[in-house]
């Protein structure tokens, strides 16, 4: 059995190895087995390691996009900012009685106010959120579980103070 083996492998050619055939230029052709050239390529780390880091930012930032409820909570807590700045600075009795009445319901002013009056656009990773208070239209954006004032929040304010 071993000459038949023997016989064929001979009849091959004197290219033949085993796994490898010679090719007419010379080299190697690894056929299945896969060519040598591409074993002795450095692995390129750069681009996987750019990708896992951008899809990690992505996830993160899915994850804390603000919700309504957090928007809600967020403009409560600037409405209650604004009203204790500027309490100290109300001389008219009427508007210190006022303003001592709407103090304590603060939140209960933003749930009932604000939440009807706010349209949110949810695109994954960030929100935006729209109110209409006031006659003035208050534009927020909602990103890694912070919100950025955009337009009209400056405007309310000011209408809240007077």
């Amino acid at each position: 059995m071993l000459c038949v083996w023997d016989a064929l492998v001979d009849g091959m050619g004197p290219g033949f190895r085993y796994g490898t055939m010679q090719t007419k230029m010379g080299k190697p052709d690894e056929g299945m087995l896969g060519s040598s050239e591409k074993q002795d390529e450095p692995v390129r780390l750069g681009p996987l390691i750019a990708l896992v880091l951008v899809l990690t930012g992505a996830v993160w930032l899915a994850w804390s996009n603000p919700s309504t409820d957090d928007y809600v909570q967020f403009v409560g807590a600037e409405l209650q900012r604004v009203l204790d700045q500027t309490g100290d600075r109300v001389a008219v009795p009427d508007q210190r009685f006022l303003l001592e009445i709407v103090r304590p319901h603060s939140r209960q002013l933003v749930e009932s106010v604000v939440r009807p009056a706010t349209t949110r656009h949810n695109w994954g990773l960030f929100s935006r959120y729209e109110t209409m208070v006031g006659g003035s239209k208050v534009v927020v954006l909602g990103i890694g579980g912070r919100f950025i004032p955009l337009t009209g929040v400056k405007e309310s304010l000011e209408k809240i103070k007077d």
